[in-house]
């Protein structure tokens, strides 16, 4: 934006993805995009239409992209790529089960193994089991660095 110059700001449209928690808890990817509408005297942006709409349904993979694109008498077109801060994610997913994100999103919601097995109607030991195994997909070393990672992620 500030290569393009702020004289345009008011005919460019940006956008971007990212994650946001919903009412229900979850954490969700969205689509953000953001149209300036108003300048003050000095050429600042004082106002924006800002779009948010939910694509947790379409993909949950953000594409660490943002775009600038040109509206009304611009034609600009910008995409930029931002290092994806977690590259082995799509593959991390694909490796845990549907019982280990469960039990993942439990235990980032602060539960015990032990309410995690009342929850589920599953043994300490199972729950035990399923921690570890998530561990070792994961590549963490402990609780804290899995639920960093998780958060990263956007299973949680």
């Amino acid at each position: 934006m500030i290569e393009i110059g702020p004289e345009h700001h008011l005919y460019l449209k940006s956008s971007y993805c990212f994650r946001m928690k919903t009412a229900k808890g979850n954490y969700e990817l969205f689509h953000h995009q953001a149209i300036p509408t108003l300048e003050d005297e000095n050429g600042n942006l004082v106002q924006s239409i800002n779009i948010h709409t939910n694509i947790n349904h379409i993909t949950k993979q953000n594409p660490y992209t943002v775009l600038i694109s040109g509206i009304g008498p611009r034609a600009d077109f910008h995409q930029m790529t931002i290092d994806n801060p977690s590259s082995s994610t799509h593959q991390t997913l694909e490796n845990l089960t549907k019982r280990e994100v469960e039990i993942l999103s439990l235990i980032a919601k602060g539960y015990s193994g032990t309410e995690i097995s009342e929850m589920l109607i599953l043994s300490q030991h199972t729950v035990r089991s399923h921690r570890k195994n998530i561990l070792t997909k994961t590549n963490s070393r402990n609780g804290k660095e899995l639920l960093k990672k998780a958060f990263e992620w956007g299973i949680i």
